[in-house]
């Protein structure tokens, strides 16, 4: 009879292991992010201004970010740089770079603001100054630039095999999205084709500046240039060159 009830006893407990396995946990779904730090690198005498900023994804559920780092002069401002839109998994991080070319001696502010999964988050504004600026090289050329889907496409070209070159814009609208570009290595005389993430919302035609410059500041140009679709013609032709120019 004891034998029995022990019988009875392992089978029911075996029964309540395997039906507990079946049980699904359910973990609410948590969109929560975490700037972990923020790093200014030295002003250079250039003018070349670095910020690094770390962004962690403290919540349950992976979502896209991006970036927005204004600069201000004196209350007006000058450059609105955007990160690249990126996916953060839950319990992972990613790290923003942002580079500026600031030609003038003074004080200036920036506003740090960081888009995630339909959520903003504020970072506190953070002043900083120039104290010195010395002369720079334009040895950039910058040729065949025109609008295609939703990509800014041109050709750079540097006078000298140069490294680290940051490609970024101005003056453009406020509601527009134009990311920026960073190039581990240009060859001398070599034609480079870029292309750079824009997103507008007014018509184009409307006439911005990009700014070129190497991380170091020893190169750097600036241009009015005016954003216009290309006819599909051009379009294709330019399609042609870009993959010549990629394999020569």
């Amino acid at each position: 009879m004891k034998k029995i009830i022990l019988l009875f006893l392992v089978l029911f407990l075996l029964i309540s292991i395997v039906d507990s396995s079946k049980v699904e946990v359910n973990v609410p779904e948590v969109l929560k992010g975490k700037i972990s730090s923020v790093f200014f690198g030295r002003i250079s005498d250039s003018g070349v201004v670095k910020v690094k900023l770390e962004f962690n994804n403290i919540g349950s559920i992976p979502f896209n970010s991006r970036v927005r780092m204004e600069i201000f002069d004196q209350g007006d401002m000058i450059y609105t740089l955007w990160s690249d839109e990126v996916t953060i998994n839950p319990s992972e991080r990613k790290v923003f770079d942002f580079s500026s070319y600031i030609n003038k001696v003074g004080s200036f502010k920036t506003k740090i603001r960081i888009y995630y999964g339909g959520e903003v988050l504020d970072y506190d504004n953070v002043t900083f100054e120039v104290d010195d600026v010395k002369p720079h090289e334009d040895n950039f050329e910058i040729n065949r630039l025109r609008v295609s889907g939703d990509y800014i496409k041109f050709d750079v070209e540097c006078k000298e095999d140069t490294d680290n070159v940051v490609i970024i814009f101005s003056d453009y609208p406020k509601s527009w999205i134009i990311e920026q570009k960073n190039i581990e290595r240009l060859e001398k005389n070599n034609k480079s084709p870029i292309k750079i993430k824009y997103i507008p919302i007014s018509p184009l035609d409307k006439e911005i500046s990009i700014h070129v410059f190497t991380d170091d500041g020893n190169f750097y140009k600036t241009e009015k240039i005016t954003l216009k679709k290309e006819a599909m013609l051009n379009g294709i032709i330019n399609n042609i060159l870009d993959f010549f120019i990629g394999i020569f």
